[in-house]
């Protein structure tokens, strides 16, 4: 007897073994080529109802539809860190777009399929990064989000736009929308900051892992005028297959293949932003997360001021932004040279998230040192 229920559990054992191992396989896969995923008839299929903590013990793993044979990855094109100005006119007019795309995060790496943004026409193609909108305290802004909408956009799930600056109901304005959907709707930019805009449709660490996410800039009254305004968004990618979707297994595990600034890794290394000895300089600074934390720094700086989150600092070397967290960093850079900047999470800057500022006429300099 004893024997014999040694070994009924040891069957048992097998069998939670084997479903368990089936379960991680099939959402490493994230579905079956070819398989498309049915287009909800209202934002509850997809979760999207006010929650936006993540996926609950039910939401459907988004599968993967798109076809590797046919896929043809976008050229590299550098985004410009230059920060932009905001709209002209007295309510700030926004389109947002979403789209999927193939595309490579990182020179060293196969593409992948890359769920983004496009913001009044501008789509930052050949990267992972959806484009940053600014804006200034107290500014109406208008938006009007557009889940696909062309053949261009290649949109086959459904998806949402998140906006942490908007004081709204989510579950009526964040919902997620069809392919081919659109919202639209406006609020007051009450409170200053640089806020996350994201996807909040299920599972939400899928399509922010899948790159939806991105930087709104809310500047506050008397903000003092500087030489020169970047932006940076930190991010992180987790490629699988080449040409398909994202790894949600590797997404859940915390086990990015890459961590960049501004949608592709080391760009700013291999590119490094031009400045001036002397000149003022902004960085604002969003990290997008979805999981890892960022500390960042510039090599051979001191930030004379920061603003992170609402609290204020001075003198300091390192900034730290939670996941979805911004905030601005103001400095001078004293004389000519190389000034690599990096999160100081050394694992995540050996990812990808490094660059550098050359600061006057050594912008032809050599960088190889910091490759």
């Amino acid at each position: 007897m004893r024997r014999r229920w040694l070994l009924g559990t040891l069957v048992t054992l097998v069998g939670c073994l084997a479903i368990a191992a089936s379960v991680v396989m099939a959402a490493r896969d994230g579905g079956r080529p070819g398989i498309r995923l049915p287009v909800p008839d209202s934002a509850e299929h997809h979760g999207a109802d006010g929650s936006q903590h993540g996926a609950g013990p039910h939401s459907p793993l988004p599968q993967n539809v798109s076809d590797p044979k046919a896929a043809t990855a976008e050229q590299y094109t550098l985004p410009d860190p230059n920060l932009p100005g905001t709209p002209s006119g007295g309510v700030k007019h926004f389109v947002v777009q979403a789209f999927e795309h193939v595309t490579r995060v990182s020179s060293e790496l196969p593409p992948l399929r890359v769920w983004s943004y496009g913001v009044n026409e501008v789509q930052l193609r050949g990267t992972g990064a959806s484009p940053p909108m600014v804006v200034n305290q107290g500014d109406m802004v208008d938006i009007t989000f557009i889940n696909g909408g062309s053949a261009q956009a290649q949109v086959i799930f459904g998806h949402s736009l998140d906006l942490h600056a908007a004081e709204v109901p989510p579950k009526d304005f964040f919902k997620t929308l069809p392919p081919g959907g659109r919202i639209h709707y406006k609020f007051r930019a009450d409170h200053p900051g640089v806020f996350l805009y994201h996807c909040a449709s299920q599972p939400m660490l899928m399509h922010l892992g899948a790159g939806m996410a991105g930087m709104l800039v809310v500047k506050p009254r008397g903000l003092p005028p500087v030489d020169r305004e970047l932006w940076l968004v930190q991010q992180e990618y987790y490629p699988g297959k080449p040409d398909e979707d994202p790894d949600f297994a590797k997404m859940m595990s915390r086990d990015p293949a890459v961590v960049a600034f501004n949608g592709y890794a080391f760009q700013y290394r291999d590119h490094p932003i031009p400045v001036r000895v002397g000149e003022k300089i902004r960085i604002y600074l969003v990290n997008a997360g979805p999981s890892e934390s960022s500390e960042f720094h510039v090599i051979g700086g001191v930030f004379d001021r920061w603003n992170v989150e609402g609290a204020t600092g001075h003198d300091s070397q390192t900034v730290s932004l939670g996941a979805s967290q911004g905030g601005w960093v103001d400095f001078s850079l004293k004389r000519k040279g190389v000034y690599p900047f990096v999160t100081h999470n050394f694992v995540d800057m050996t990812l990808g998230a490094e660059g550098a500022l050359v600061a006057s006429d050594a912008a032809s300099a050599d960088t190889a040192a910091l490759r």
